[in-house]
C-alpha cells in the first residue's frame, strides 16, 4: 500500500507551525528530521519523551505510530494511530495510516472505513484515494476501484502504481479492452516494467488475442526471471496455442521457483492431459490438491482425467466440484432449490424429483436417457430441458412431465442435475445404460423430411464438421470446411446438418453442390432429428448433433482430436454410451490425416455397398 509507513511530512508540518515555540516543539521538529532520514530508533525515542510531556501530543503520537508501522509492529502501530486519532480525529494522514495497519491485520472491512474517512476529511489526498482502490480490487469490488483509482489518477496522472492499479482493476472486472489500453500506456514510459507486461498479455489472452499476449508474458519472465504468476500465464497461453510441452515447461520453472505453487501444478496437469501423458497429469494435480485441497479447478481437472480413464467412482464424485469452479458461466451454476440435491442415498418411491440440464445441448441429449432409471426407482420425474431440446424430448422414456428451462417449476420433493445422475445411480463403464436407440421422433415430421428429401439411388449422408465458436476447445476439435470436403468420396448424397452456418462456410458450400443444404428449413432439433432419420449415416466432429444422431440409433463416425472430451475414454474405436457410435481419432494434435483416411475408406465402402 502506498504510504505504508512513510511520515506525511506536508501534514505534520503544517500543524507544528500552529503551535507556540517551547521544547516540545524543538524536539518534535529533531524528531521528524532523524525520522525523515531513516533513524528510526533514535526519532521513536525522541517522539516518546514529548508524550512523557504532553500525552495529548498529535504529532508525537501518531508519528511514532508510522514508525510502529515501518517496522512491521503493527499491533503496535494501530494502538499509537488509535490515540493519534482519539486527540485529533480530523487528521487525514492518520486515519489513512491506521488504514494500512489494519489491512496488515486482515481487517479489511475497518481498513477501508478509514481510507474512506480520510478522503471525506481531505478529498484532494491521494495517498488515502490510491490506498482506497488498492483495498478494493484486492475486496473483489472492481467497479469501486475503477472509480477509485480513477480520481487517484486525476490527482497524480503520472503516477504509475495508480495507473497500474486502475489497468488490473478493469482487467479484473473483465473490461480487458480498457484494461489493454491501460498497460500500454504504463508501457510507453516505463517499457521494461515486469507488472504491466504481465497485465497486458494476460488482458490480450482473455480476449483471445493469444500470440500477441504470448509475447508480452514472454518479455515479463524476461525482466523478471522469478516472475512465478508470469510463467504460469505464459505455459497458460502456450495450451491456448497448441503448444502444451513447451507449456509444461513454463509449469516446471514455475515450480523450480515455487515448489508449492499449486495452480503451477494444477495447470502442468492440464497440460500433460492435453499431451495424452495421464498417469503424469494425475500425478500433478494430486501433488496440487495435496497443497491446496479447496481448489475447485484442479478438482474439476482431476475428475476429467479420471473419467477419461475409465475410473469412473471416483471420477463422477470428484465431477461434484464442477459446481464451485469460478470458469463455468451462468448456465452451469448451481440452482438455489430450497428442495434437497439427490443423489441416491435416499429412496424415491412415491417421491417427485426435478431432473435438469446444467450443460450443453449434447450433454442433455446424452444424459436424459437416465430419466428411465429413475423412475424405475418409484419416482414421479419431471425433466427440464433446454427450450430448443423441448418438442425432441417431450416423449423422452422415463419423463413424466418434460419443460423448459424458464418456465414455471411444479412442486417437487428434490433434484438432481442431469451430469450427477452417473453418481447417484453409481454408474460404472459396463453399467451405463446404452441402449441402441433411446429417442423418437414425431411421425408427422419424419414424414415431411422423408417426403421433402424423396428416396436417394446412392446412400445418404449427413455432414457436420463445426460446433459451436465460442467452445473452449473449437480450435481443435472443428474441422476446416476446405480440409473436410477433401476427405468426402463420391458415390454418396451429402446432407449438411449444420443449422448455423458460418458466413465463410456458406461461400464455400455454394461451390460444393455435391452437399445439400437445408439449414434454413431446420427449426430445432426435432426436424434435425427427422431429417437425420431419413440418413444412411452421420459424419461429425464432437457437437450435440453427433449426440442426437447416436441417441437415434443412426450409424454415427465421430471426428475426435487428439486428447478428446473425457467421454470418448482413451484408445478405443467404439463408445460404450453409443453402440451405433465409431470414433476416429487424431493421432497427433492437430492432425486429421489419420481419422480422415479412415473415414474415407468407411465412407467409399458405403457408397459400394448395393442400395
Amino acid at each position: 500500500m502506498k504510504n505504508k509507513g512513510r511520515p506525511p511530512v506536508g501534514h505534520t508540518s503544517g500543524s507544528i507551525a500552529k503551535k507556540k515555540p517551547g521544547p516540545a516543539l524543538a524536539n518534535i521538529g529533531e524528531a521528524l528530521a532523524l525520522h525523515q532520514k531513516g533513524r528510526l530508533d533514535e526519532a521513536r525515542q525522541m517522539y516518546l519523551k514529548i508524550i512523557e510531556r504532553d500525552p495529548q501530543h498529535f504529532d508525537a503520537q501518531h508519528l511514532l505510530g508510522v514508525i510502529a508501522l515501518q517496522q512491521g509492529q503493527v499491533d503496535t502501530a494501530i494502538e499509537k494511530l488509535l490515540a493519534a486519532i482519539a486527540v485529533r480525529e480530523s487528521s487525514a494522514p492518520a486515519h489513512s495510516n491506521l488504514g494500512s495497519a489494519l489491512v496488515q491485520r486482515g481487517r479489511l472491512d475497518e481498513a477501508l472505513n478509514r481510507y474512506e474517512r480520510a478522503v471525506q476529511l481531505q478529498p484532494d489526498y491521494f495517498d488515502a484515494e490510491y490506498n482506497r482502490g488498492i483495498l478494493l480490487q484486492r475486496m473483489g469490488r472492481y467497479d469501486a476501484a475503477i472509480e477509485s483509482l480513477s480520481r487517484a489518477i486525476a490527482l497524480q496522472p503520472t503516477h504509475r502504481g495508480a495507473r497500474l492499479g486502475l489497468a488490473d482493476a478493469r482487467r479484473r472486472a473483465g473490461r480487458f479492452d480498457e484494461a489493454v489500453t491501460g498497460y500500454l500506456e504504463v508501457l510507453a514510459t516505463a517499457p521494461q516494467d515486469s507488472h504491466a507486461c504481465f497485465g497486458l498479455g494476460t488482458a490480450l489472452r482473455a480476449l483471445k488475442r493469444h500470440a500477441e499476449a504470448l509475447g508480452h508474458l514472454e518479455r515479463a519472465t524476461q525482466f523478471k526471471p522469478d516472475y512465478v504468476e508470469a510463467w504460469i500465464n505464459r505455459g497458460n497461453c502456450l495450451r491456448d496455442l497448441g503448444r502444451s510441452e513447451e507449456a509444461v515447461a513454463c509449469y516446471d520453472t514455475a515450480l523450480e521457483l515455487d515448489p508449492r505453487s499449486a495452480r503451477a501444478l494444477t495447470n502442468r496437469g492440464a497440460a500433460l492431459n492435453d499431451l495424452q501423458r495421464l498417469p503424469a497429469s494425475i500425478r500433478s494435480i494430486e501433488q496440487a490438491l495435496a497443497l491446496d485441497p479447496s481448489d475447485a479447478e484442479a478438482h474439476w481437472n482431476f475428475a476429467l482425467g479420471l473419467l477419461q480413464l475409465g475410473r469412473f467412482e471416483e471420477g463422477w464424485r470428484e465431477h461434484e466440484w464442477r459446481w464451485r469452479h469460478q470458469g463455468f458461466g451462468d448456465f452451469k451454476s448451481k440452482r438455489p432449490f430450497e428442495q434437497p440435491l439427490w443423489l441416491g442415498e435416499q429412496p424415491l418411491q412415491g417421491r417427485t424429483i426435478l431432473l435438469h440440464a446444467e450443460q450443453g445441448l449434447g450433454d442433455t441429449i446424452q444424459f436424459c436417457r437416465y430419466a428411465a432409471l429413475v423412475k424405475a426407482l418409484g419416482a414421479t420425474v419431471i425433466l427440464e430441458v433446454q427450450r430448443p431440446l423441448l418438442r425432441l424430448l417431450a416423449q423422452v422414456a422415463g419423463a413424466d412431465r418434460v419443460i423448459a428451462r424458464g418456465d414455471a417449476l411444479p412442486p417437487f420433493d428434490c433434484h438432481c442435475p442431469l451430469l450427477s445422475l452417473p453418481l447417484a445411480l453409481r454408474t460404472r463403464p459396463d453399467t451405463i445404460p446404452a441402449a441402441p436407440r433411446y429417442l423418437d421422433t414425431s411421425a408427422p415430421i419424419v414424414e415431411r423430411w422423408r417426403d421433402r428429401l424423396v428416396p436417394a439411388a446412392r446412400p445418404r449422408v449427413g455432414l457436420v464438421w463445426s460446433g459451436n465458436p465460442k467452445h473452449a476447445n473449437d480450435r481443435n476439435r472443428s474441422v476446416p470446411l476446405s480440409e473436410f470436403v477433401q476427405m468426402l468420396p463420391p458415390g454418396l448424397d451429402y446432407v449438411c446438418l449444420h443449422k448455423e452456418i458460418r458466413p465463410a462456410d456458406r461461400e464455400r458450400l455454394a461451390s460444393e453442390p455435391q452437399i445439400r443444404v437445408v439449414s434454413d428449413e431446420l427449426q430445432d432439433f426435432t426436424d434435425t432429428a427427422a431429417l437425420c432419420e431419413q440418413l444412411d449415416g452421420v459424419v461429425s466432429v464432437d457437437t450435440s448433433v453427433a449426440h442426437l444422431a447416436a441417441a437415434l440409433g443412426r450409424p454415427v463416425e465421430m471426428l475426435l482430436p487428439f486428447n478428446s472430451d473425457w467421454r470418448w475414454l482413451l484408445d478405443r474405436s467404439d463408445s460404450p454410451w453409443y453402440p451405433t457410435m465409431t470414433l476416429h481419432r487424431q493421432t497427433q494434435a492437430r492432425d486429421w490425416t489419420a481419422p480422415m483416411a479412415a473415414l474415407r475408406a468407411k465412407l467409399t465402402a458405403l457408397a459400394q455397398r448395393p442400395r
